[in-house]
């Protein structure tokens, strides 16, 4: 039976966004800490004092490249969505123009779009770790996850107390656009470094933007063809 609504919440603790998403839009505890770890370091093995690549080091703040591999583990995988200006350009709409239907409903429709993950900038922590990681330049960004339950999107943020329910495919949109400011999303692919925010071959401005991603069911293309742009 299909569940109606969700049940289960992980808060968010140091940089762990990654991992609470996951486990939210899973709805049960399906990876820990160690878990991403491992994956993060197969990817690319840890130097000295646990630097990394695609994670830091007793914080979290996994990357994207993290994300798909967990998700792959799952059988599902990622789809990068076209931020509002390409979308916009591609139907022809003239100059800046930006649909108000954006996601599409071509994606919000599709029978196998299990959830949408968000990447945007983190917020402002006042004490403690996290704050500590933004003063040595290292507090990357914030994952979260919106996923459907009785035909009602949820948002899953862990920065959230409990699951919050948001409606339906306009009232997402709503969501999107006016409180994680999605008119503004970036162009041309979420960041190789995705939880840290860096972009490959651009420059800084562009890794303020949020970042939209379809998780799919289904294993991700097996040609090299059709991976992903930002995945390494």
């Amino acid at each position: 039976m299909d569940v109606i609504a969700p049940q289960y919440h992980e808060r968010q603790s140091r940089q762990m966004c990654l991992k609470h998403t996951l486990n939210n839009l899973f709805q049960g505890p399906v990876t820990t800490s160690a878990g991403l770890d491992s994956l993060a370091d197969l990817l690319s093995p840890a130097a000295s004092f646990g630097f990394s690549a695609h994670r830091t080091a007793f914080l979290g703040n996994y990357d994207v490249n993290v994300l798909e591999l967990a998700l792959q583990s799952r059988n599902k995988n990622l789809q990068w969505v076209s931020p509002p200006h390409a979308s916009a350009a591609a139907a022809g709409a003239p100059g800046s123009a930006v649909s108000p239907l954006w996601p599409e409903p071509a994606l919000l429709n599709r029978p196998d779009l299990f959830a949408l993950v968000l990447n945007v900038p983190s917020p402002a922590a006042a004490w403690g770790l996290a704050s500590l990681a933004r003063r040595l330049g290292l507090a990357g960004r914030h994952w979260l996850g919106f996923r459907r339950f009785g035909g009602q999107w949820y948002n899953l943020d862990s920065n959230l107390p409990a699951p919050q329910l948001v409606g339906d495919d306009d009232a997402l949109r709503a969501v999107l656009w006016e409180r994680y400011g999605c008119g503004g999303c970036g162009a041309g692919g979420p960041s190789s470094d995705g939880g840290r925010g860096r972009r490959v071959g651009s420059g800084g401005g562009s890794a303020e933007r949020p970042q939209l991603l379809a998780v799919l069911d289904g294993a991700p293309p097996s040609e090299p063809g059709e991976r992903p742009p930002w995945v390494g």
